[in-house]
């Protein structure tokens, strides 16, 4: 079986073609990335990651940071080994080693300027006290894994849902730390947010509830509760629990994007118009618009369900002169990947 030219990547089949013709692309190999995620199938997700880096490693036409999302998608396939919070320290010494032994080409990555490459290894192969407050850092996740302190299983959980892609053990740190503090709102915030991701979407719910319960000002429980209610379907009672996170924490980016998406999924475009332009103004002054900004409210269209506005925003967005050296590409090229594959479920062919 082979891929023709431009025909988009579904299924597990299509994966397995695209490693059989050893010439894929690097949007290919993450597409495969993002298909193996859907189906568990963590061996070649695996696989797919390393060639995603090898690809953006030998394309000067590859920024630094989507080379960053690829070697971050190794590291964590590299954890999906772990199968408890205590196996997780075991994957540390295999992740450093595979970084040990392509840092030479890491490194040699002609342009960046900004120096994010040789942010990103030194977060994954270097043991400092500094490093345990990057939420990045491999060193920062061993350090939580062995800390037994409720309060440290709640960092644990936040840190394995991201930057980690772990929520499966994101529940267990922060049950255990339920089980000592049985009303901790951060825990429970963070389990049910691990849950939502996981779509356990009626634990979830009980969780985000128990929480606001303790602490109706909760915004973060506001927001996770948003998302777990959108995704059942209950678009008018997400949108009011965003109005109220925004409301309470107005400058937060999670309060802001959970507004504009849950807006989108409600149907409430001139809400999300007005987020959107108050989020414009409140941002520092500059030449022109902040293409991050911007990209912030296409991914709320995205996770609002409103492709075709996303798409045609996106577009836009890209035709500009001014975002042409500013705009965040690495989020970019995720955007078309996500409203591609979303485009394709809704017309029924995405065969998992």
């Amino acid at each position: 079986m082979k891929l023709g030219p431009g025909r988009p990547i579904d299924n597990v089949d299509d994966v397995t073609a695209v490693f059989a013709s050893g010439r894929g692309s690097f949007v290919e190999y993450m597409e495969c990335v993002d298909v193996c995620k859907r189906a568990a199938d963590w061996p070649s997700r695996h696989r797919a990651a390393e060639l995603a880096t090898a690809e953006a490693l030998r394309g000067r036409w590859i920024r630094p940071p989507e080379l960053i999302e690829a070697a971050q998608q190794v590291v964590n396939a590299i954890l999906r080994r772990a199968t408890t919070i205590e196996e997780l320290e075991l994957c540390a010494p295999d992740i450093r080693q595979w970084f040990v032994e392509r840092d030479n080409y890491f490194r040699a990555k002609p342009d960046d300027q900004k120096q994010t490459i040789e942010r990103f290894l030194f977060r994954i192969s270097v043991d400092d006290a500094l490093l345990a407050k990057d939420r990045g850092s491999l060193y920062r996740l061993v350090l939580l894994a062995n800390a037994p302190e409720p309060e440290y299983r709640v960092k644990l959980s936040a840190t394995l849902r991201n930057p980690f892609d772990r929520p499966d053990l994101a529940v267990e740190a922060a049950t255990r730390a339920l089980a000592k503090e049985p009303e901790n709102v951060a825990a429970l915030t963070t389990r049910g947010a691990a849950r939502v991701d996981i779509d356990d979407l009626g634990e979830a719910g009980v969780d985000l509830d128990a929480a606001l319960a303790i602490d109706g000002e909760s915004s973060h429980a506001l927001v996770a509760r948003s998302r777990c209610h959108q995704y059942c379907g209950e678009a008018s009672q997400s949108l009011e629990v965003a109005k109220k996170a925004l409301a309470i924490d107005p400058a937060n980016r999670f309060s802001l994007h959970r507004a504009m998406a849950a807006a989108t999924a409600a149907g409430g475009r001139e809400f999300f118009e007005q987020v959107r332009l108050g989020l414009a103004c409140g941002s520092p002054v500059t030449d022109g618009p902040d293409p991050y900004l911007e990209v912030l409210a296409i991914e709320a269209l995205v996770d609002g369900g409103d492709l075709d506005r996303a798409e045609a925003a996106l577009v836009e967005l890209e035709a500009e002169e001014w975002t042409r050296r500013s705009l965040p590409m690495h989020k970019v090229s995720k955007l078309r990947r996500e409203i591609a594959r979303q485009k394709r479920r809704r017309q029924g062919r995405l065969d998992l």
